[in-house]
């Protein structure tokens, strides 16, 4: 079969734009089980299967058209893409060389190869590899953000960041990225200027204006976000995110009845949209709404608890030793990521589930009673906790912060969550007994820009060995640390099973 119009592949690929890939799997899996199917079919039957979160079977299939197919760059690009996918990273790589001994020479598959080399810690290397992704294809916004992002993480930099998206071909992507970079390398007033200039150039692009809504406010400039956030509601007044805009540029200038309604619009569209729900508690703590103490229940939804010493270890203290020395190998960058909430330290890039670290290993046996029990207190019952609580879960992702002296996390949610959490495996002395609370995890604070920012209202004590779990709509941060210590930890996002 060669594709071409009305082949099931185009129909596969054409369901799958449309979202439907159920389908696109019935379409596409009779022709790929036969015994003569094409690469392109196989393509397609993995692409699919991917789509579905059904990664180990997308493998599989992928894996038979590298078998098949042994001189396809492109079978062995699909392949390594997929182990990548699963955290394979090693394999990964190994892939995506037979790829390129097959003479395959796509930007797309130096990006997978770049990031198989960050994950492998191989930075030099990851770095030169960003950077053939971007000179073949100068306007590929993935390959510019990553790079940026390494080159900040490596040199704490932001004009040889920044110079990534200079060098790259201009676009409304291209300017929101280098906006984000320069915001989270805490230059509000330049991230502003970049999108204040790219209007303009863009005129009909919505999401330019909405970004220069938020930027303003983050700037300070609070008037301006405000008259940014209607420009962006009358160009696009059903959109959610205009629509959280706008209630938190309402927020900022102290509009409180305006973004308890904008408020609680968005979680009426989307009700359990993490992001929205922060939103709304906050409006509603401000705007005299019931909805705060009903969300923000601290007493029943912030609950810490302490590991027992997982087997193999003759106390938690020993394990606590091994974990550290484990995650501190892979703490090898200088600051921290784009978009993350960390600041003065350093983020894990390798997920922390597919680690071959026999402590990290076991970290995730030893907090299953704790999860365990944490469903069991809340029970079941309405509110956007409670009703996802089907009493199992999985993981979203787990990552390790080590914060150096005044070092802290900025007020934050965790939008794919549905529960998240703060492990303590390394905490300065001075946290456990300090009067100001240094150290120490916050809740309550809205991580948004506002002129009067209300203060944080619960807080929990750190110490080596705690888990403190709450809800992933639920504002959070630290308190900043002032000693010359260091302070690590490990967070997950748990999500319903």
């Amino acid at each position: 079969m060669i594709p071409g119009a009305g082949s099931p592949v185009d129909m596969a690929y054409a369901k799958l734009q449309q979202g439907q890939a159920e389908q696109a799997l019935r379409i596409i899996e009779p022709w790929a089980r036969k015994p003569d199917a094409t690469h392109a079919v196989l393509a397609a039957y993995a692409a699919v299967l991917k789509s579905m979160s059904r990664l180990e079977d997308s493998l599989d299939v992928s894996r038979v058209a590298t078998r098949r197919f042994p001189t396809s760059g492109v079978a062995w690009h699909n392949y390594g893409s997929t182990l990548a996918d699963l955290g394979r990273h090693a394999e990964t790589k190994k892939a995506i060389d037979r790829a390129f001994s097959a003479g395959l020479d796509a930007s797309e598959t130096w990006l997978v190869y770049a990031r198989a080399h960050q994950s492998l810690l191989d930075l030099e290397g990851a770095e030169k590899a960003f950077r053939k992704a971007l000179q073949k294809r100068p306007d590929y916004v993935e390959a510019a953000r990553d790079l940026a992002q390494l080159v900040w993480m490596r040199t704490e930099d932001a004009d040889a960041a920044a110079r990534v998206f200079d060098d790259a071909a201009w676009s409304p992507a291209m300017a929101f990225q280098k906006a984000r970079l320069l915001k989270f390398a805490g230059l509000p007033d330049r991230a502003l200027q970049v999108i204040e200039e790219a209007v303009p150039r863009a005129p009909h692009d919505s999401g330019l204006v909405l970004t220069a809504s938020q930027l303003a406010s983050d700037a300070g400039k609070f008037d301006r976000g405000l008259a940014y956030a209607g420009e962006a509601l009358r160009r696009n007044s059903r959109d959610y995110n205009t629509i959280e805009n706008w209630a938190g540029a309402n927020l900022a200038v102290g509009n409180y009845a305006e973004a308890l309604k904008a408020a609680r619009h968005i979680v009426a569209m989307q009700p359990l949209n993490q992001s929205g729900i922060a939103v709304l508690a906050t409006a509603a703590r401000l705007g005299g709404g019931e909805e705060y103490e009903e969300l923000y229940d601290y007493d029943t939804f912030v609950r810490p608890g302490i590991i027992e010493a997982p087997d193999g270890w003759a106390s938690r203290e020993a394990f606590l030793t091994d974990l550290s020395a484990a995650l501190t190998r892979l703490h090898v960058l200088k600051t921290h990521p784009l978009e993350q909430s960390l600041r003065h330290g350093t983020q894990t890039t390798q997920d922390l589930r597919v680690s071959d670290e026999p402590a990290v290993q076991a970290f995730f046996r030893a907090i299953e009673p704790i999860v365990n029990s944490y469903m069991d207190a809340i029970g079941d019952g309405a509110g956007p906790l409670r009703q996802r609580n089907s009493h199992r879960y999985g993981l979203a992702g787990a990552w390790s912060v080590r914060l150096r002296p005044h070092g802290f996390h900025v007020d934050h949610i965790h939008p794919e969550g549905w529960l998240s959490s703060a492990f303590y495996v390394e905490t300065p002395k001075s946290a456990l007994d300090s009067a100001d609370r240094e150290g120490w995890i916050k809740f309550g604070a809205p991580g948004l820009p506002m002129a009067d920012l209300p203060d944080p209202a619960h807080f929990v004590r750190p110490e080596p060995g705690k888990l403190v779990l709450f809800p992933s709509y639920m504002w959070h941060g630290t308190v900043p640390f002032t000693t010359d210590e260091s302070r690590m930890t490990i967070a997950f996002d748990i999500i319903p099973a």
